[in-house]
């Protein structure tokens, strides 16, 4: 997904999916850009998550995640 508009606004957002045997992978990424609505108030914001979900047994699963902001 790619927003743009004035100011220099920017938003992008992108996610994959995927599973490899017993295991569900999730990736995503956000990268976020603006001016602001005053002088000298721009932002910039960088996101990226993982989320892996391992089937340890039919009635037990494992669940990793991280993100950094």
């Amino acid at each position: 997904t790619v927003e743009a508009g004035s100011r220099d606004f920017f938003n992008g957002y992108g996610t994959i999916v995927s599973t490899v045997g017993r295991v569900g992978l999730l990736g995503s990424y956000m990268h976020r850009q603006g001016d602001g609505a005053r002088d000298h108030t721009n932002s910039r914001l960088h996101d990226v998550t993982g989320k892996a979900v391992i089937s340890l047994s039919a009635s037990q699963v494992l669940t990793v995640r991280g993100s950094h902001y």
